[in-house]
């Protein structure tokens, strides 16, 4: 082995630093590498993996997009001003003309309605918010962000680019600032230490070099790994890496340089390239055994199912890699530069004993029991400090000097907390949902989720601005039914009077007949007084003719004529008077009332059809009214054509009425002018010949009129008749309207019973409504173009990147289940994203994984020091005291955490990284002093105090490097990256003075007290 190692050893040299510089040429770009693929990922079991599968459906062929929130400030706590506002509009004017030129796919703004203005700006007035999707991964994010911002810059306003994407990106970036600061004061401190634990420079740079090669090499063979083949890779991956090597690396070479020291003084007559081979096989098996847990540890981390955790198990190719280096490259350099290692020293002689640590480990041993109980009683309290309640707000992660954690503070200082980052809850099924019963099924999942006490709004397809539409909702509309049914019945009453003005019309017409009647007598009356004129005429012509009456003669048949003269006059009067109290309505009257009747018909016709069919109403009844209707038109046209035949009577009545009177005059001036009469006897017979003639024209006309008034009356005896049966119909239509308004204003009861009641309350939009152009754009917004997925927008009134957030959204998910279940759409898939719902599922995910990873590491280290003690016993006493020591750490952790930082939590991943590094490379520590202790001879205490003495300057040294290489990650500003090294440098602390000094050996001491107790009562039972 001597041989071969010299041999050797320049070609081991040359290949390992080969190795290096091909691997830096081979690193890919780490920093897009941790922007494309170091984002936390969580398995597609996950609510926010099922929910972005379903989202892709929302816009089908189309790229993922990011979203970014554009935040413009006022500055000052001013209301924006026009100007300012008139500014904000021309800048997204501008970008909205050019979205192909800044990749945008989407941009809600001011530009959309005075209700999305007023949804995108503060109540203070102070700022408004430009919601801008934008086609680009998490590479391309920071890039485009940066062009959109330049477009929509506004003169005197404070501009900020924010959103989960940006937020992720800068916590990428900060983390990777952050690993850069470690590794400059990692190396600063480790040489420092190194300087003053060998006093020497060469030991510090070329252990260095040989943790360098490792990490080199173990990095770009990863980041390679992660390029090509998708292995798990996260943000922390890297400082992780660094972390681990530089620090067990730099413990291993302590272990190794302090041994080959001391072999060099113990062996002065042998060979440097010997020695090496002797330090190799002695402290390198120390070292293989220690670095075989941790590599356990970290490989375990691969069956994780959360990437975060598998990303992890990056460090076991690193610690696999620099085992190699240290059991090849660093004998190759012992074996080379032998003594000259240690210049400018030239003692050899042993690094002296620890007198801390064998004070420490006397004292446990010889009071073991105390020492043991002392440590449990202080621990378990301190352990039980620890809240258990772990902080997933990522936005503690950026420093404040990133654009998008200053916009996002600006948003929560604004706007309800959650607008910062809302949930989007996705439903998909296989049936179409822009139906009235599914949209009902979805307005009632909005309004159970906006009426919890964490929720601000629920945006959706029903509410596309979180508002309820009032017009789509049954209360409002049974209102509107309700003025309906009340101008309705308004409407019926007034037919109903229509009817009863009708029926009473025609009651009034039928009682002039009778004045017809009496015309027809009067005509009568007068025919027979012109029969009697005329025979008087007659007479008197005669009596003319003949000359043979005398004076006296003549005045009495004078008298008798003026009698026969003011009978006929009185008859004529009388006829006159009864023919102007007889009313026959005009034309114009009579076409009224008929349009009246075919009013009255179309309203009647349907009750009429309602009331056969409800049997209220005879079929012969309602065919006698409908006849009625048909046949009393015509009657009507029949009565307005006797009213030009009674103004014919009337005229021609008139002018006889006149000659009567002039007759009545004749006769006075021949009874006055007598004496006159013998010598008028001729023009007196004349004139009485001449009035005969007229007479007779006069009885002929009369004849004609009272046949006429006979036909007359026959025609309104008809019309009566008709009359009659129509009042009758009309009295019955009347009931019936009755019975209708009657029925109205009962359903005009029932329905104000409706109104206002929260039973009534819900969806039910119009067919009119939902094939609008306007209920389209609300469907195209909130659903897939196949109408089979949409999705709702939850904005929370809590912050959405806190732990309070996390029980809101789970809350929300089974309000969803519930909601769905008793809708009908129990078998449709739901999903939901954001930043809450993401952090419940890293709750859910991180929790299970945690546990169960730990089971398997903790295993696995157990069966390595089953086989390094060879004692189950010591070995399980072992593991259980690094895992108090762990929960010890958190408790103190926490509270130094809260005093300190202001930090009352420890973040998610806390726990886990903690975990992983006091337990995977603590136990580094109690394997060096268990190898030591079977080295050693003599009784359990006396192998553990001088174990503990031979020991105690490596382990408290390693300590003091590991502790420093974490202590260099806090400068990096990232929470978990401060919060990490409180918590493991405790647990390093403890771990360095308690647990491996004291407690364990106590532990060993009483185990061992115990079990040759117990043997040596059973050699006495078998005596």
């Amino acid at each position: 082995m001597e041989r071969f190692l010299k041999k050797t050893r320049i070609f081991i040299i040359i290949f390992w630093v080969l190795a290096a510089v091909v691997a830096v040429f081979a690193l890919p770009n780490v920093s897009q590498l941790v922007q494309n693929k170091g984002q936390i990922t969580v398995p597609r079991s996950a609510n926010v993996s099922e929910g972005r599968r379903l989202q892709k459906k929302l816009n089908p062929g189309e790229p993922v997009s990011s979203d970014i929130i554009a935040v413009y400030n006022s500055g000052a706590n001013k209301k924006l001003t026009k100007r300012q506002i008139s500014e904000i509009r021309s800048s997204v004017t501008k970008v909205s003309r050019n979205r192909a030129k800044y990749h945008i796919t989407a941009i809600t703004s001011l530009l959309d309605g005075k209700s999305v203005r007023q949804q995108l700006t503060s109540k203070d007035q102070t700022t408004m918010l430009v919601q801008i999707s934008v086609k680009s991964n998490q590479n391309q994010i920071s890039q485009r962000s940066a062009a959109i911002k330049q477009a929509l810059k506004a003169d005197h306003l404070r501009l900020n680019m924010t959103g989960s994407s940006l937020v992720n990106h800068d916590f990428a970036s900060a983390t990777q600032d952050g690993v850069k600061k470690t590794e400059v004061i990692a190396i600063v401190f480790i040489l420092i230490i190194l300087v003053l634990v060998f006093k020497t420079p060469i030991i510090p740079v070329i252990s260095l070099l040989t943790v360098g090669i490792s990490f080199l090499t173990s990095f770009s063979l990863v980041t390679n790994l992660v390029q090509n083949y998708n292995f798990p890779f996260s943000n922390f991956t890297q400082v992780f890496m660094v972390v681990v090597l530089f620090g067990i690396g730099t413990d291993y070479n302590i272990l190794f340089y302090t041994r080959f020291k001391r072999e060099l003084g113990l062996n002065p007559e042998k060979t440097t390239n010997e020695i090496a081979v002797k330090t190799l096989f002695s402290a390198g098996k120390t070292i293989l055994f220690s670095g075989s847990s941790v590599l356990i540890g970290f490989s375990t981390l691969a069956l994780a199912k959360f990437s975060l955790y598998q990303a992890t198990s990056a460090v076991a190719i690193s610690v696999l890699i620099l085992l190699l280096v240290l059991i090849t490259l660093t004998p190759a350099l012992m074996s080379l530069f032998g003594h000259g290692l240690y210049w400018p020293s030239k003692n050899f002689d042993g690094e002296g004993g620890s007198k801390i640590w064998q004070g420490l480990t006397s004292t446990a041993v010889k009071h073991s029991v105390i020492t043991a109980l002392a440590t449990l009683i202080i621990a378990v309290p301190v352990a039980m400090m620890f809240s258990n309640r772990l902080n997933f707000n990522d936005l503690w992660e950026v420093p404040n000097q990133y654009e998008s954690k200053r916009g996002i503070n600006l948003i929560q200082k604004h706007f309800p907390a959650g607008f910062s980052s809302p949930m989007t809850l996705i439903i998909s099924g296989d049936k179409r949902l822009d139906n009235n019963q599914q949209l009902y099924a979805l307005d009632m999942l909005q309004n159970r989720l906006k009426h919890d006490k964490d929720v601000s709004a629920v945006m959706g397809v029903t509410r596309p601005l979180g508002d309820r539409i009032n017009q789509l909702y049954v209360n409002n509309q049974l209102k509107t039914l309700n003025s309906g049914i009340g101008q309705a019945g308004t409407g019926v009453s007034t037919i109903n009077n229509g009817l009863k003005n009708a029926s009473d019309q025609l009651g009034r017409q039928q009682t002039n007949t009778n004045g017809v009647q009496r015309l027809i007598d009067g005509t009568g009356q007068l025919s027979s007084g012109a029969n009697q004129l005329q025979a008087a005429l007659n007479t008197l012509q005669s009596r003319l003719a003949s000359g043979a009456a005398g004076a006296n003669q003549l005045n009495d048949a004078l008298a008798t004529l003026s009698a026969s003269t003011d009978q006929l006059k009185n008859g004529v009067d009388q006829i006159l008077a009864q023919l102007n109290q007889t009313q026959v309505p005009s034309r114009e009257q009579v076409q009224a009332q008929i349009d009246q009747l075919n009013a009255m018909k179309t309203v009647l016709t349907p009750i009429i059809q309602n009331a056969v069919l409800s049997g209220q109403l005879p079929v012969d009844q309602a065919e006698r009214i409908n006849q009625a209707f048909a046949d009393f038109p015509n009657q009507l046209q029949q009565l307005s054509g006797l009213g030009s035949q009674i103004d014919d009577l009337k005229n021609g009545l008139t002018r006889v009425d006149n000659g009567l009177g002039a007759m009545q005059s004749g006769i006075a001036r021949m009874r006055t002018g007598a004496g006159q009469l013998s010598s008028g006897m001729q023009q007196g017979a004349s004139g009485a010949g001449e009035i005969a003639s007229r007479t007779n024209d006069l009885t002929n006309g009369l004849a004609q009129i009272q046949a006429g008034q006979q036909q007359m009356k026959t025609a309104l005896d008809g019309l009566a008749s008709r009359s009659r049966e129509l009042k009758n119909g009309l009295d019955r239509a009347s009931d019936g309207l009755n019975q209708v308004g009657q029925g109205l204003n009962q359903g005009q009861s029932y329905v104000k019973g409706l109104v206002g009641n929260s039973s009534s309350d819900w969806l039910n939009v119009p067919d009119s409504v939902l094939h609008s152009k306007t209920f389209k754009r609300s469907l195209d917004q909130y659903m897939s173009p196949d109408r089979k997925t949409t999705q709702l927008t939850v904005i929370l009134k809590l912050n959405p990147f806190s732990h309070p957030a996390i029980g809101v959204a789970n809350h929300i998910k089974q309000v969803t289940a519930r909601s769905l279940s008793e809708s009908g759409l129990d078998h449709a898939k739901v999903g939901i994203t954001g930043t809450s719902m993401q952090n419940f599922d890293l709750q859910q995910i991180s929790t299970s994984d945690f546990l169960r990873t730990a089971i398997i590491m903790l295993i696995g280290i157990t069966l390595v020091m089953i086989l390094i003690t060879h004692s189950t016993l010591y070995a399980v006493t072992i593991v259980a005291s690094l895992a108090g020591t762990y929960f010890v750490s958190l408790g103190i952790g926490e509270k130094i955490s809260q005093m300190l930082l202001g930090r009352n939590m420890l973040s998610w991943n806390v726990p886990f990284f903690s975990f992983i590094m006091l337990i995977a490379l603590g136990v580094d520590y109690a394997i060096f002093v268990m190898m030591a202790f079977n080295e050693e001879r003599g009784s359990t205490v006396e192998r553990l105090v001088s174990a503990s003495n031979r020991l105690g300057k490596v382990v408290m040294s390693a300590v003091v490097i590991l502790g420093g290489t974490f202590a260099a990650m806090i400068p990096s500003g990232i929470l978990t990256l401060i919060q990490v090294p409180i918590v493991v440098i405790t647990g390093l602390l403890i771990l360095a003075f308690v647990t491996i000094p004291m407690f364990i050996p106590a532990v060993i001491t009483i185990s061992d007290w115990m079990l040759r107790r117990k043997f040596a009562s059973m050699k006495k039972f078998e005596r």
